[in-house]
């Protein structure tokens, strides 16, 4: 695969979201609190562009971190391993552990619905011959190319990830218990890889990230980014079908 392309695309969406959540626009166009002020709203932008839709650079630190950690997870034996050393966790959690620990790994999965998405537009790129650099309009040439049903199931996707952080409960469950992992994996670092310890470490701090956001925010405001959000970027999809 092209690798410039590959890049070209990632940073083409990237502006294209930088553009997207720009709070002026937003604050025009959608019905939201004064309580949701530019420096609240500045930290959502941030994640977004940080994490989720980050720079050809980033991305590519974010993708090898979390291939490390995918290959560890679809071990049976490494899970089985992980389960008998997180003994003092399970102990202390009791068997919400394993149901926890499974919601925050689908949380980190659904960050990774945005490096699908690129690759998805890297095929249509090739198809349509396409050559760096690509500007936020070439973009939505590319997503305007894709079905709307696989759209929208990657809205619902991505959604997963603020779903999770929107349950201040059950967020504040998972943040303890992948740190508590972290801890026992470097521990015990002669069967965990440095590459495994890092995937989990950066899937720790972009869901701690993410709880920032949210801890900013009053419970009324939290139910506004949460609908926000789907509404964006549903409304973005709306605009190229």
């Amino acid at each position: 695969m092209d690798r410039q392309l590959s890049s070209a695309i990632i940073d083409g969406y990237h502006l294209l979201i930088k553009d997207r959540y720009q709070y002026d626009r937003i604050k025009s166009k959608y019905d939201i609190p004064d309580s949701v002020t530019e420096d609240k709203f500045q930290l959502l932008r941030n994640y977004f562009i940080n994490q989720i839709y980050p720079t050809a650079e980033r991305r590519a630190v974010l993708d090898r971190a979390f291939a490390s950690l995918d290959n560890h997870l679809k071990r049976p034996d490494h899970l089985i391993k992980m389960l008998i050393d997180s003994g003092r966790i399970l102990l202390k959690m009791g068997w919400h552990f394993p149901k926890t620990m499974q919601v925050g790994l689908k949380a980190l999965k659904s960050f990774r619905v945005a490096s699908r998405m690129e690759e998805k537009l890297i095929v249509e790129a090739i198809e349509l011959e396409m050559k760096p650099p690509l500007d936020p309009n070439d973009i939505k040439t590319l997503i305007g190319r894709l079905p709307r049903k696989e759209l929208d199931r990657f809205i619902d996707d991505g959604m997963v990830l603020f779903e999770t952080l929107y349950d201040r409960s059950l967020i504040m469950k998972i943040l303890d218990i992948i740190g508590q992992v972290i801890n026992m994996m470097k521990r015990k670092s002669g069967f965990y890889s440095e590459d495994e310890i890092a995937g989990m470490a950066l899937g720790f701090e972009v869901l701690e990230q993410g709880n920032a956001l949210f801890e900013a925010l009053s419970i009324e405001e939290q139910e506004v980014i949460f609908n926000l959000i789907r509404e964006i970027e549903t409304d973005a999809l709306n605009e190229l079908n």
